[in-house]
């Protein structure tokens, strides 16, 4: 089917994996490692001194802006500078979305999907909406299902060796009572909350999204695409006034590339 095709070419061509962070992707996995290292070493000396260290805490609190900073700075950053200068829009901005969607219009136009005729366009172009209309309600029966339990595995993950640690230390520790214990693990219980609800979200939000983003989000921004070529071709003074000059050279070599496997 026709939008499946689109649908794969739009994931694994159109990504921003594939686009930009795939040309710097020793800086992203570094960047990711240092930021693990730095929380869980938190995490640990957390553990070991108790979370009633107010130093601690802060020092918890000042990690949390560095790596707020440190993701705009090291990561967004450079790949807005790239993006500019390799295809001529920035990216995560206006400019990017209009780049998205003039790359899918050509690779529509090299497909046949598209051709002179603007009745016939629009007409394909509608058969394809309703295509990924129908797929996005399949998916949504299971998209917040699937998110929770991302969030639920996180949680989990993070929570299991802070309780086998808690359960080390009360047993190590005569001079430690059931109440200290308990209120030490209720402190890193909601310590582990805000960082999923918290340092998760941004990373979601900012970055992981961008990477990684559900089905349902590739197919609904895919679907935003295509109804923005519609416009367009209904509407030629939006189309001159929003349309900009992008190099579509590397998406082509993108796709060439994708072709051949």
């Amino acid at each position: 089917m026709i939008e499946s095709d689109l649908l794969d070419v739009y994931t694994k061509v159109l990504s921003p994996w594939n686009l930009i962070y795939k040309d710097f992707k020793k800086r992203v996995i570094a960047y990711i490692v240092c930021i693990l290292v730095m929380f869980f070493s938190l995490i640990i000396v957390g553990v070991i001194k108790g979370w009633n260290n107010w130093i601690l805490i802060a020092n918890f609190v000042f990690c949390t802006i560095i790596f707020y900073w440190s993701l705009n700075y090291f990561i967004l950053r450079v790949a807005k500078e790239y993006s500019k200068n390799i295809y001529g829009a920035t990216f995560q901005s206006n400019e990017w979305t209009m780049f998205i969607c003039l790359a899918i219009r050509n690779y529509l136009y090299q497909q046949n999907i598209l051709v002179g005729n603007r009745e016939l366009n629009i007409e394909s172009l509608d058969f394809l909406i309703s295509m990924l209309e129908k797929r996005k309600e399949e998916m949504q029966r299971t998209s917040i299902i699937n998110y929770f339990s991302a969030c639920g595995a996180l949680f989990l993950i993070l929570f299991v060796p802070v309780w086998s640690a808690l359960n080390s230390f009360f047993y190590n520790k005569g001079n430690f009572s059931v109440e200290q214990a308990y209120g030490y693990l209720g402190m890193v219980t909601v310590i582990l909350i805000m960082v999923i609800c918290g340092i998760w979200g941004i990373i979601w939000r900012l970055f992981i999204l961008e990477l990684v983003s559900l089905k349902i989000d590739r197919v609904s921004r895919l679907l935003r695409c295509v109804e923005t070529i519609k416009f367009m071709l209904k509407n030629n003074e939006y189309k001159k006034s929003n349309e900009i000059k992008v190099n579509l050279g590397k998406f082509e070599e993108l796709l060439i590339e994708y072709n051949r496997k």
